[in-house]
């Protein structure tokens, strides 16, 4: 009799679970694409690793996390902080949470997990459930097990979130080298018809593990992939004053380094002192000139250009 009474429970137990967690990933899918008033264009959502900067005040949400004395490094270990872009995006952070813990209580039984896996498959909802399963290792730091759902997307559809994914994971994982060719491939797919605007909260301080909402439009994911591009490059950049740093490399102290940092510069020649030489300073005030006659340019495709015309030397600095 008792056993009658539990698988009861049990078959009970896995359709309120099932019934209750599709609910809530439909309410997380539909809040990754808020509805726009008439006339604008929809934008989505989607959740990648954000930064931190242990200088700035901790978000004030979240508790503060265990450090230990001189550690500096993000901890792994408590649940990380999610941020969106805007206040009126909340719905969309407590939307994820609810079905990260509803997942959580099916994946706790394995009986009811086979059970659950059986019926979303009859169901055929396996678009629903792969993207949020994303989300779900992203925000439990199983990342390779994200990577190998990520790869898993042939979609001509999400590439563009394939590839901000994989540079997104791969940042975290520390495999610097690997991210500039995901960058490089969304950077063509980016939206052109939806530029929007730079996304707000996308560093918070604090230690703490941290994962961001980001807007796709051009500016936002623009802004995203070049700070993770940044964020790689910056292990190797040790002078906060970089001008200073290149003034003291053209000194005999330096090595008397040449640095073709100038476009369209025809003689690379030294730039003397006291009078001498003046042909080359002449040459080098109208090439800087030049630069700032282009400061008008649109920052957003000079970034684009910069990243697909340097990949080489980019990737040497990796």
């Amino acid at each position: 009799m008792k056993a009658k009474v539990s698988v009861h429970d049990d078959k009970q137990l896995l359709f309120c679970l099932s019934i209750f967690f599709l609910r809530c990933l439909q309410e997380y899918n539909m809040s990754l694409v808020p509805e726009q008033p008439p006339g604008q264009t929809a934008t989505s959502y989607l959740l990648v690793e954000g930064f931190t900067d242990p200088t700035l005040p901790q978000p004030i949400s979240e508790p503060k996390s265990k450090k230990r004395k001189g550690d500096t490094e993000i901890i792994h270990m408590t649940n990380p902080h999610i941020s969106v872009p805007k206040l009126d995006l909340k719905a969309l952070q407590s939307n994820f949470l609810m079905c990260v813990n509803c997942w959580d209580l099916i994946s706790a039984s394995e009986t009811v997990h086979r059970e659950f896996i059986k019926i979303y498959s009859h169901l055929q909802l396996d678009s629903w459930l792969s993207l949020f399963l994303i989300d779900y290792a992203l925000y439990r730091a199983k990342y390779d097990e994200a990577i190998t759902c990520v790869q898993k997307l042939t979609d001509i559809n999400v590439l563009l979130v394939k590839y901000i994914r994989l540079a997104s994971i791969l940042y975290i994982k520390k495999n610097f080298r690997a991210c500039l060719e995901p960058i490089l491939l969304a950077l063509p797919l980016m939206p052109t018809n939806n530029p929007g605007c730079l996304s707000t909260h996308l560093i918070v301080g604090g230690n703490q593990r941290h994962l961001h909402f980001l807007p796709l439009t051009k500016m936002a994911i623009l802004q995203y992939l070049v700070k993770v591009l940044l964020r790689c490059i910056k292990s190797y950049i040790i002078n906060v004053d970089i001008m200073e740093e290149l003034t003291y490399l053209w000194t005999p102290q330096g090595g008397q380094v040449n640095l073709e940092i100038l476009p369209n510069l025809g003689s690379q020649r030294r730039i003397g002192t006291r009078g001498a030489d003046k042909g080359a300073k002449v040459e080098l005030k109208q090439a800087i000139k030049r630069q700032v006659a282009r400061s008008n340019e649109k920052l957003d495709d000079l970034l684009i250009s910069f990243l697909q015309s340097e990949r080489a030397l980019i990737m040497q600095a990796l």
